[in-house]
């Protein structure tokens, strides 16, 4: 009986190895393609910020491929759609375990990147993500990754360019409550901007779908801020300038990497001026050539929008890509230990290292200015 019973002690004591779980690798490698994730928009709020994103990732895709893949496989882009919630992300996640993706590129936004990425921890599934700046995403787990800065970082961009070099001494803040990239960044931009010795006068609060921002910018008004901290999304954040200025309210505006030339789309000439940070522009001196953008402006166009999505989506891609080639099989773990020992990769954004928690290890930003129906290049920022 003793006996029996350290029997059963010592096999209790012995890490248990899935047979689903080895079984799936082994399927894996024995895939005659690479099955590869993408979770986008096609449908709700997110479709406008999501459209350059998948395009591109098709595009690089079908570059690959044309060169003959990875491994000496062909590449299977497997797209899912989030319908532009936190939910349908979290579904999308489950969908793309059940497929036996090797890894998931996404999601754009916060809100969804933080629905899907424990999903995809607990499965050992690496995921990289090309613009979630919320600094809670990657510390979920060690399979995520951004390519991207950190809110915590970009704050302080924010709120120092309009202390130095604006000059401004009092702002407002305007924050998105439903969505967590919005929320974030606001709390690190009154941070930095009140540590600088700016005074934030007052925050007001939307919500998702705001088409009219008549009561806020009344109360604006009374109080005429030098700044005004928009950290959102394009569509709510084009809306709400060119309400403003209708109202005759003069204040700079400011955002995050959030705002792009799209919004010339919901706002027209009438945002010019304004300022916003984001992590790359041709200008800056930083970035490396990309014959992706052009591509894209060539199928896609008009000439002269500036998406900083393309170039990230490239960045995220060919990470993965050049961590399968290296470790040289479709075993999830071995491709997520590639990823993280990642070290000056040449991408668009500029050379790419991860620290140990799936971020990036220098961070750069550029400040860009609507001016001639486009987004001038302003300065670059590595604080």
């Amino acid at each position: 009986m003793k006996n029996a019973i350290y029997l059963f002690l010592f096999i209790w004591s012995q890490p248990i190895i899935n047979p689903f779980y080895l079984n799936a690798q082994e399927n894996l490698n024995a895939q005659e393609n690479i099955k590869i994730g993408i979770v986008y928009a096609n449908s709700g709020l997110a479709v406008q910020d999501n459209l350059a994103y998948i395009q591109t990732a098709e595009m690089v895709i079908n570059n690959l491929n044309h060169n003959g893949g990875v491994l000496n496989k062909p590449i299977k882009l497997i797209k899912y759609d989030n319908k532009s919630t936190a939910y349908g992300s979290k579904i999308a996640a489950e969908k793309a375990i059940k497929d036996q993706v090797v890894a998931m590129i996404g999601a754009v936004w916060s809100s969804h990147s933080l629905a899907m990425a424990p999903i995809l921890q607990k499965s050992k599934i690496p995921m990289i993500t090309p613009n979630a700046t919320h600094p809670a995403v990657t510390k979920i787990g060690n399979y995520i990754f951004r390519v991207c800065y950190s809110d915590a970082f970009q704050g302080k961009v924010i709120a120092h360019f309009a202390y130095t070099d604006l000059h401004a001494k009092n702002a407002c803040i305007v924050k998105n409550i439903n969505e967590e990239y919005s929320i974030m960044l606001a709390r690190y931009i009154s941070d930095s901007f009140i540590e600088s010795g700016g005074t934030i006068v007052e925050e007001f609060k939307y919500l998702s779908g705001c088409i009219n921002f008549t009561s806020i910018l009344e109360n604006i008004k009374k109080t005429s801020p030098s700044i005004i901290f928009l950290p959102g999304y394009e569509q709510d954040c084009a809306l709400f300038i060119k309400q403003a200025r209708d109202m005759g309210i003069k204040s700079i505006c400011i955002g995050g990497d959030g705002w792009s030339d799209n919004m010339y789309k919901y706002g027209g000439n009438i945002i010019e001026n304004n300022y916003y940070s984001t992590i790359w522009h041709p200008n800056a001196s930083f970035v490396h050539p990309c014959p992706i953008v052009k591509q894209y402006i060539d199928k896609y166009g008009p000439a002269g929008r500036l998406n900083t999505i393309i170039p990230l989506t490239y960045d995220a891609i060919m990470v993965l890509i050049d961590a399968i080639q290296r470790s040289g099989n479709l075993n999830t773990v071995s491709i997520r230990n590639a990823i993280a020992q990642t070290q000056n990769f040449s991408g668009c954004t500029g050379t790419l290292s991860f620290d140990q928690f799936g971020d990036l290890i220098d961070n750069k930003a550029v400040i860009l200015q609507f001016k001639e129906d486009t987004s001038i290049f302003i300065k670059n920022v590595t604080l």
